[in-house]
């Protein structure tokens, strides 16, 4: 987990390195997660897969899920719409 990567580090791809920077997220334990677009670029069924992974492995802790699609928002306990600068709830 402590592996320099990146400029300087060692040369992966842009999706591998977004894929290990997911996986240290998850297996950090910080209370609290903001993911931006944390499935971009993933297939449905990868998507769907990284999603059941992310709430398994962050119960209990508070995750900020920022998304453009709604694809899992059925488990969240709260989704905000931001629209022209300004966030209302929506319901789930």
């Amino acid at each position: 987990l402590d592996t320099w990567l990146g400029e300087g580090g060692t040369a992966l791809s842009g999706g591998q390195g977004r894929r290990i920077a997911l996986a240290r997220t998850l297996l950090s334990d910080a209370p609290i997660l903001i993911l931006d677009e944390p499935a971009t670029g993933l297939d449905a069924r990868t998507e769907r897969d990284f999603l059941e992974t992310l709430y398994a492995v962050t119960a209990g802790r508070t995750v900020i899920l920022i998304a453009h699609r709604l694809v899992g928002v059925e488990r969240l306990d709260r989704v905000w719409h931001l629209t022209a600068g300004h966030a209302r709830a929506a319901p789930v």
